[in-house]
């Protein structure tokens, strides 16, 4: 079975936030920072279809991140070595005014994934009551400056 039948991630951009700034005051090269989780347990299983929202700071010199076609936005799953990030759209941001510089915050739907032992699997545990969950998160603007990664705090992810 393919790893990413097994694995339901799926990410949905919520919002972006923005504020013009001078683009001296930001580098041409995007950098984020973890903000947080709406919650810190997560059902596992695709079924209960249970969610969590996944906060991110980021700022840019030059405001050319987002895009409707690019896939500009990975995102990974720490508990695989070899994981294959899940990659995604963040829609186009607008330019504000003669000044391009942005910064703001991004809202990422997370929807339940399944439990880590041994292998991905959405049978409940018994010896293994929860998981540890956690990201790495990386951007890509326009002009294919990539930010630096992140890694999230640690989510319970209930495996019951």
């Amino acid at each position: 079975m393919n790893i990413k039948n097994i694995i339901s991630l799926s990410f949905l951009l919520l919002s972006l936030a923005w504020s013009c700034t001078s683009p001296s005051d930001f580098s041409d090269i995007p950098e984020i920072e973890f903000i947080g989780f709406s919650k810190n347990t997560l059902l596992q299983g695709s079924q209960n279809q249970d969610t969590v929202i996944l906060r991110i700071g980021f700022q840019d010199g030059d405001g050319d991140i987002g895009s409707n076609q690019d896939l500009n936005i990975e995102i990974k799953d720490l508990r695989l070595d070899n994981s294959v990030p899940f990659r995604f759209v963040i829609p186009e941001i607008p330019e504000q005014g003669a000044e391009n510089g942005i910064s703001g915050t991004m809202d990422i739907k997370v929807f339940s994934v399944c439990c880590f032992q041994g292998s991905i699997s959405c049978e409940i545990f018994p010896d293994m009551p929860e998981d540890d969950l956690r990201f790495s998160v990386q951007i890509t603007d326009n002009a294919g400056n990539m930010s630096n990664i992140v890694e999230t705090d640690p989510i319970r992810l209930l495996c019951q």
